[in-house]
């Protein structure tokens, strides 16, 4: 299948082979970012939408994210080295939110946090004011249902 071939593509109407279209989705407060999400686009807005982002997954910058995800994995293994020679318990979903928030920052944003070790910093704030919604838990329970 090639580029060219848009009509080929699944468009966002089925997850896991389960079909769904965008108004079985309630998502609660009419959020316009959740609904504009090229999960939930339909025709030629996600045709529009699937053409802009394309490029963003090149192999050449897949190859940088990779890089990207494995420096920032050095970081992680500090922190589990650090707490087990504390002997302390680790809490996995927090160290694994700011790793994911690393990732994210840098590779999107072109900025190197330490969220790890900088809970204060501005962008993760930022990031869990706005991410940290109703509607964004809503959605990963509606994807994760199916």
């Amino acid at each position: 299948m090639s580029v060219h071939n848009f009509e080929s593509y699944i468009n966002g109407s089925s997850i896991n082979g389960v079909q769904f279209y965008q108004e079985d989705v309630n998502l609660g407060n009419g959020d316009s970012i959740l609904l504009h999400m090229v999960t939930n686009l339909k025709g030629e807005d996600w045709k529009r939408v699937r053409t802009i982002i394309t490029p963003a997954f090149t192999s050449k910058r897949m190859r940088t994210m990779g890089s990207i995800i494995n420096e920032c994995s050095k970081s992680v293994t500090d922190v589990l080295e650090k707490t087990a020679k504390e002997d302390k318990p680790i809490e996995c979903k927090g160290l694994f939110g700011t790793f994911t928030m690393d990732v994210i920052a840098r590779a999107a944003f072109g900025t190197q946090i330490d969220s790890h070790n900088d809970s204060e910093n501005i962008f993760v704030k930022h990031a869990k004011e706005n991410f940290i919604s109703p509607s964004i838990i809503k959605l990963l329970f509606l994807v994760s249902s199916n």
